[in-house]
């Protein structure tokens, strides 16, 4: 049996694969409607509604504002999404995904969420309820790491 070390470390590899498996595929969903990765992605973000405003895409993303404006006109000129104003707060910017997001992009990654879905269904309610747990701690991970490499964004590249 493996050691709690090398438990963790064959996890890392697992992740780092899916991650990679991730962006390759968001890549060939990207490049089937006429976007970047980054751009799909993004999109994705607010599909989720995890993001409401271009600020809080940027916090996301760990792109800059420059570049988060030219992720939003992209998705805009493919009709992806829309800028509201805030009926609130009238200098605020809201995003949404438009109903053509439903007809370009969920038919093309509905064969990844169906394997997916397959895959966890294949484990009990409780693993699953662990593997939650987990995968929110690795978001959480994942989104500091994010904002570390966004402290200087100055700093010289190796």
């Amino acid at each position: 049996m493996s050691s709690r070390s090398d438990l963790i470390q064959e996890l890392n590899v697992a992740l780092r694969e899916l991650s990679a498996l991730s962006i390759l595929h968001s890549q060939s969903v990207a490049h089937r409607i006429g976007l970047n990765a980054s751009d799909l992605e993004s999109l994705d973000l607010v599909c989720m509604c995890r993001v409401h405003t271009p600020t809080e895409l940027m916090e996301q993303t760990g792109l800059t504002s420059g570049a988060i404006t030219g992720v939003i006109d992209r998705l805009e000129r493919k009709g992806y999404v829309v800028r509201k104003r805030d009926k609130i707060d009238r200098r605020k910017i809201l995003l949404n995904a438009t109903k053509r997001v439903q007809v370009d992009v969920e038919p093309l990654a509905e064969g990844m969420r169906k394997s997916v879905s397959a895959a966890l269904g294949a484990h009990d309610t409780a693993a699953l309820k662990t593997t939650l747990v987990v995968m929110i701690d690795l978001l959480d991970a994942a989104r500091a790491a994010i904002r570390d490499l966004q402290v200087d964004p100055m700093a010289p590249r190796p």
